[in-house]
């Protein structure tokens, strides 16, 4: 963090009889650029002048070096952790408002990048690559290369944030590009919180068991006070939540006013009426359709097109979206559109909100920060396409290989319920339940902490069954929260 001193030069008058001077160091502000200065004046009188590293003072005493502690500022490459809400992301800010050319951000998702703010890139779009195997044909053709070096002459890094979601693979081709033009590259994030999805729920490949980590962990600043969450109460369970020790948690987390509801039952039917976060896809369907089923409005159906060879990741798109005003919806992709001459994400995947009304190729929603949107039918397809980066901001596409096949949908899916791994990297104010009894999956780790820690307010959440046994005599959130053993080192 910066700390800008603006009181005069601390005087020191010097000894009658001249001996040895002591040089001592203190921490300095990050934010100045200049290089220490010990100025002797008049008298035996010194000044000191506040810099980066250190500040030197001179006494009578032998001298006595004692190193700054570095900053985040200070690194070309480095990595900021810390848990969630413990500002991390208000510490890149607060560097980028004394220097705007320190770094670029990015987020690894859109819905990450939306929260940033509106004018903030995916680490994809920045750079202009869709996947691992679209970057390693970027990286190959050049096409990356060129990205970060028209980068480079605005900005002295690029910044990650929620770097937890990024591989290996994915780091050690990002760094070779990065290094090779110059470009720093500082990641942000929290290693227990989600891994990188994988094929099959495979064990991930975190980016810190890459062969190139080692410069980053040595330039690793975490840290530890946490701002999301006001209650001392909530801050302890959330803690334990995050070392996988949820009988710990039970605790702290009822004494902060978080609820354990008991699981329903015949006569004690689930009515609740909030947001309620699942550890699957299929259970999030089954809370969709029964709450878009008491909707007593219209139904409205947009049917998906397809031609051509498809991809194997499209036999995922609905052949149909069917909604009612009134239903709770979430955005499914990334949109950049261009605002005043720049490339601006205009849609997140992963923002939700409300149907105002439902029209012809497009439904009018309402965020839940507030803002109106139209969401259209959109167009993809299979070509081979570079992105590349013009001087302005703007961004020139060309295609290198013809599109075989595509599909048009909307995209959109009904969101009375959302999964863990959407809601990462968001803070919801309003009440919020985790149903635990519902999956086995909340055994997979870091599911439970990001869960709960999105919440902001320990009194809008309902955790179902957290202190009821189970399967033996542990409670259900002793036995469901988990942490992946690879990642104790950041605890």
């Amino acid at each position: 963090m910066s700390i800008i001193i603006k009181a005069k030069p601390k005087k020191v008058k010097a000894p009658k009889a001249p001996k040895k001077p002591r040089v001592k160091k203190v921490k300095a502000p990050h934010a100045l650029k200049t290089k220490a200065i010990v100025t002797a004046v008049k008298d035996g009188v010194v000044a000191i002048v506040p810099v980066p590293v250190s500040v030197v003072v001179q006494t009578r005493v032998t001298p006595v070096e004692i190193p700054a502690v570095p900053q985040i500022v200070d690194f070309k490459y480095g990595f900021l952790t810390g848990p969630a809400g413990s500002g991390k992301t208000h510490r890149i800010r607060q560097i980028l408002e004394s220097d705007s050319s320190w770094g670029l951000v990015t987020a690894t998702t859109g819905a990450a990048a939306r929260v940033l703010g509106p004018k903030v890139p995916t680490i994809n779009s920045a750079l202009g690559f869709f996947d691992q195997e679209s970057l390693e044909r970027r990286y190959a053709d050049g096409t990356l290369a060129r990205n970060i070096r028209t980068l480079r002459a605005k900005y002295d890094r690029i910044i990650i944030d929620e770097a937890s979601m990024i591989t290996a693979e994915m780091f050690d081709t990002l760094l070779q590009a990065c290094e090779a033009e110059g470009m720093g590259l500082i990641l942000v994030g929290d290693f227990l919180q989600l891994p990188p999805i994988t094929k099959d729920w495979k064990a991930p490949h975190w980016l810190f068991t890459s062969k190139h980590w080692a410069r980053f962990s040595q330039n690793t600043l975490k840290l530890q006070t946490q701002y999301r969450h006001t209650n001392a109460d909530f801050v302890k369970g959330l803690n334990h939540l995050r070392e996988g020790k949820g009988g710990l948690a039970l605790h702290y987390l009822q004494k902060a006013g978080v609820t354990f509801a008991p699981v329903p039952s015949i006569g004690k039917p689930d009515v609740f009426d909030g947001v309620v976060i699942v550890a699957t896809n299929s259970s999030k369907d089954v809370i969709d359709h029964k709450r878009y089923e008491a909707i007593d409005a219209e139904e409205v159906v947009f049917n998906t097109e397809r031609w051509g060879k498809q991809r194997k990741e499209w036999k995922d798109i609905d052949d149909a979206v069917s909604l009612k005003v009134g239903c709770r919806v979430m955005i499914l992709r990334n949109l950049y559109e261009k605002i005043d001459g720049k490339t601006t994400l205009t849609q997140a995947n992963g923002e939700i909100g409300e149907v105002l009304s439902l029209n012809p190729g497009y439904v009018t929603m309402r965020r839940d920060d507030g803002s109106v949107i139209n969401v259209a039918i959109q167009k993809t397809d299979d070509a081979d396409r570079r992105k590349v980066l013009n001087h302005d901001g703007s961004h020139s596409t060309e295609t290198l290989i013809a599109a075989t096949g595509g599909v048009d949908y909307l995209p959109l899916c009904r969101a009375f319920a959302m999964t863990t791994h959407k809601c990462q990297g968001l803070t919801i104010t309003a009440k919020t339940q985790i149903p635990l009894w519902r999956d086995e999956f909340w055994k997979t780790p870091a599911m439970v902490y990001v869960a709960a820690s999105r919440v902001k307010n320990p009194e809008d959440l309902t955790i179902v069954g957290a202190d009821m046994s189970w399967t033996g005599d542990k409670p259900l959130l002793e036995e469901k929260c988990k942490m992946d053993e690879s990642c104790r080192q950041w605890v």
